[in-house]
C-alpha cells in the first residue's frame, strides 16, 4: 500500500457548508470529495502541461498529447451535441422567465 500523506486546509464557512452539500448529494465524505477535486485539478495541471510540453520541438506534438488524452477520459464526449449560441440564449431567457 502505497504511503498515504496529510493535506491540512482551512476554508471559510460558506466553503465549507457548499462542500458539505456537495459531499452529501455525491453519497461521500468531505474528505473524500476533497481528495476527489485534489484528484482533478492535477489532473487538469497535467493536461497544461502535456499541452506545452515538446517533443523533439515539435510544438503540435503536445497538443496531439493533450488531445488525446481528452478523449480517452471523455470517449462520449462530442462538441456537435453541444448547444448553439442561439439555442443556449433561449434557454438561458427561458430559464428566468
Amino acid at each position: 500500500m502505497a504511503k498515504m500523506h496529510s493535506i491540512v486546509v482551512s476554508v471559510d464557512h460558506e466553503t465549507h457548508r457548499r462542500a458539505q452539500l456537495r459531499a452529501r448529494q455525491l453519497s461521500v465524505t468531505v474528505p473524500e470529495f476533497a481528495l476527489a477535486a485534489l484528484l482533478n485539478a492535477v489532473d487538469i495541471a497535467d493536461l497544461t502541461v502535456d499541452a506545452y510540453s515538446r517533443s523533439d520541438g515539435d510544438e503540435e506534438g503536445g497538443i496531439n498529447r493533450l488531445i488525446q488524452r481528452i478523449r480517452t477520459a471523455h470517449p462520449d464526449f462530442r462538441a456537435s451535441d453541444s448547444l448553439s449560441r442561439d439555442q443556449l440564449y433561449e434557454r438561458t431567457v427561458r430559464d428566468r422567465g
